[in-house]
């Protein structure tokens, strides 16, 4: 298992492609998955970030490979709970000037993952998620 915090900001965001790019070397995954991986962290940390902006401590990201699949965790101390398993599904009907606006970012999250699922614990607010690699 690979791990690590990042500062809890937007510019964090290339060092974390980064770490998940030498990941999926290391391990020998298909960069095919990459963009499911990435694109996940990227919203889940982004809301960590923008809804928990007043917290000093980073966000700790760990990735492991397992039979036939990629699971990586966020998790956010000091956090307020919000269960991303939850959130409501975002409407999708209509144009994009008829939507509403957010909630769109965690629905594709949900549809690019196979598996995700969120914990609350000692004040630490946790999201795991699985991508499958076949």
């Amino acid at each position: 298992m690979d791990e690590r915090t990042f500062p809890r900001r937007f510019a964090s965001l290339a060092e974390i492609f980064r770490f998940t790019a030498e990941f999926f070397v290391r391990e020998a995954i298909g960069q095919q998955h990459r963009f499911a991986v990435d694109f996940a962290i990227e919203e889940l940390f982004t809301n960590m970030v923008k809804y928990n902006p007043g917290n000093p401590d980073g966000i700790r990201i760990a990735l492991e490979r397992r039979e036939g699949e990629v699971q990586v965790r966020l998790t956010d101390s000091s956090a307020e709970p919000f269960d991303v398993t939850a959130a409501p599904e975002a409407d999708t009907r209509g144009t994009v000037e008829e939507r509403p606006i957010g909630k769109l970012g965690l629905h594709l999250v949900k549809k690019l993952v196979d598996d995700i699922g969120y914990r609350h614990e000692n004040g630490a607010s946790t999201v795991t998620f699985i991508k499958k690699l076949e």
